[in-house]
């Protein structure tokens, strides 16, 4: 039998600011080869002519669904290509025949409803959603028609700018307990705002965000965090594959649900996950549709709170062990002569590091740099990631 090939859409211009991550996807699936699943790469998703002159390929899409994308399963749909799309359900583009690796929304947030009424946190808001984000609508949609006390009030939308959408929210911020986040950068910023205005908030109330950054992380209340297990989103590709690979036109989509994974940390006091979790009824025909403001011109690169919280998850993105520990010494304070004796590395080296790190998140001197990194990196979390 003939093994079709499977075509990795390896396009750095379509989510810069999740390139290690999806880098790391890319690799393990490459790494599929080993299991005899041949494997090819493209670069440029404007040209997939590739797929046309070889008549037996997988295409498969390691981001998540954007129009780019949408463009691309449209003309695979149009010259019967099998599309695979990870970290997809599909809810997102319905018109569309691709198959998905995505994460069962409704059981997530039913675990996630579950896990804040277990600790008496019924009243929840949804900050910082773009209304140009199809994950971000849909995590809105489930929860709306899933917790019947959510209602569209409880809604905060990012418009313009996060800092209108904080607005927004800070007057309301009492009706709450528990907070949901579409990511963690939102997260990190909404925490940092709200420090200065009433610095008890964050100790009192649940705030939950998704992808499991290094910011999430290493922030001074480390976020409690939604992500997924790699191996889990391997075997279910390696499955759709071997299926396809055997009759390819006997399925026009095949969907493999995933379990998600909460990492519990300081943004919901550490506390334990409920066990099990409660079924909900689906409320969406018995309540009014969700109606979303249309953005205006956002984006996080644009918007200059979202955007230094990219360029220090990037700047982390990209470096090693001993980029980490300069900067843990950097941040306690330590002189270069000291640095370079502790790390073993020359003067000269340690230029060379600082150079990149500083440019990384546009920082020209030493002072700059820390006075950049400090209110987003607490440096016992940032000792405790290194020792780990």
């Amino acid at each position: 039998m003939i093994k079709m090939a499977l075509y990795i859409l390896e396009d750095k211009n379509l989510h810069p600011f999740l390139s290690k991550r999806t880098a790391q996807e890319i690799t393990a699936v490459k790494a599929l080869n080993q299991k005899r699943i041949p494997t090819k790469s493209i670069s440029d998703i404007s040209d997939l002519s590739v797929l046309i002159k070889d008549n037996q390929s997988v295409f498969l899409i390691p981001y998540g669904i954007t129009p780019d994308t949408l463009k691309a399963i449209k003309f695979c749909n149009y010259n019967d290509i099998p599309v695979i799309a990870m970290h997809n359900i599909p809810d997102f583009a319905p018109e569309y025949i691709y198959s998905s690796t995505g994460s069962n929304n409704w059981v997530l947030f039913a675990k996630i409803i579950s896990y804040f009424k277990k600790h008496g946190k019924t009243r929840i808001a949804y900050f910082g959603i773009n209304p140009n984000s199809q994950s971000d609508l849909v995590k809105a949609h489930h929860l709306y028609n899933m917790y019947l006390p959510f209602t569209s009030e409880d809604l905060f939308c990012i418009n313009k700018s996060f800092s209108e959408c904080f607005e927004g929210f800070v007057e309301k911020r009492n009706n709450y307990d528990a907070i949901i986040c579409p990511n963690d950068f939102i997260a990190v910023a909404l925490m940092k705002k709200l420090l200065p205005i009433d610095s008890d908030y964050v100790k009192s109330h649940f705030i939950i965000g998704f992808m499991d950054s290094y910011i999430s992380k290493l922030y001074h209340t480390p976020v409690t965090s939604v992500t997924y297990d790699i191996k889990a989103v391997l075997k279910a590709i390696s499955n759709i594959y071997r299926t396809l690979n055997r009759d390819r036109h006997s399925f026009n989509s095949i969907n493999i649900q995933l379990p998600n994974l909460i990492n519990v940390r300081d943004s919901t006091q550490n506390a334990p996950l409920a066990e099990g979790h409660c079924l909900y009824k689906n409320l969406s025909n018995s309540r009014p549709p969700l109606v979303f403001p249309d953005s205006i011109d956002f984006s996080y690169e644009k918007d200059p709170e979202m955007n230094i919280i990219l360029q220090i998850e990037n700047m982390f993105e990209k470096i090693n062990h001993i980029d980490f520990r300069i900067i843990y010494e950097i941040l306690s304070g330590s002189t270069n002569k000291t640095i370079s004796e502790k790390l073993f590395i020359s003067q000269q080296t340690l230029q060379y590091h600082t150079s990149h790190l500083f440019s990384s998140i546009n920082a020209k001197t030493k002072s700059d740099f820390i006075n950049i990194l400090s209110p987003y990196v607490n440096i016992t979390n940032l000792g405790l990631y290194i020792s780990k």
